[in-house]
């Protein structure tokens, strides 16, 4: 299964000097692919920052200008009743499954990197998992980063 990796820039850095290359040694990168590193074109980058599914990854965690290409975080408040809305959902859900004994260590595993069920990998210093990026977000409460270079992974 393909999906992208989101390199996010600092907002100020000029489009020529965005990284075109990850780092290749990356532990989280590596953990969750076994193939990661074209770029996306033009094309298929901009359907990414305007796709429905992108809006719905980011909700309530960042807002996207789909014409400037940037995420701005929420508050901080925000991103917390997010997450802590999150952590009660998925675990309501694996107890239910639990009680149905329908559950595995994948179903685990999942919750505790796929946030929203996204396979969606982000960079900005380090590769992270959706769920990464979301929990690091309240660092960056209010802060806006341009959208960089995507590059596709498979799983």
């Amino acid at each position: 299964m393909h999906f992208p990796i989101i390199k996010l820039e600092p907002i100020d850095l000029p489009r020529e000097d965005w990284d075109i290359d990850l780092n290749y040694e990356d532990c989280c990168l590596n953990r969750h692919t076994d193939y990661y590193g074209d770029i996306y074109n033009e094309e298929d980058r901009r359907k990414v920052i305007t796709s429905d599914w992108f809006r719905e990854l980011l909700d309530g965690i960042a807002t996207i200008d789909t014409e400037k290409e940037t995420i701005t975080y929420c508050d901080k408040e925000t991103i917390q009743n997010t997450l802590y809305d999150y952590y009660l959902q998925q675990a309501k859900d694996l107890f239910e499954q639990a009680g149905q004994q329908q559950i595995s260590g994948y179903d685990f595993r999942c919750a505790g990197t796929k946030f929203r069920r996204f396979d969606t990998l982000f960079v900005e210093d380090y590769g992270m998992t959706s769920l990464d990026f979301v929990e690091d977000a309240i660092y960056y409460a209010g802060e806006t980063r341009q959208i960089g270079n995507i590059f596709d992974a498979h799983w």
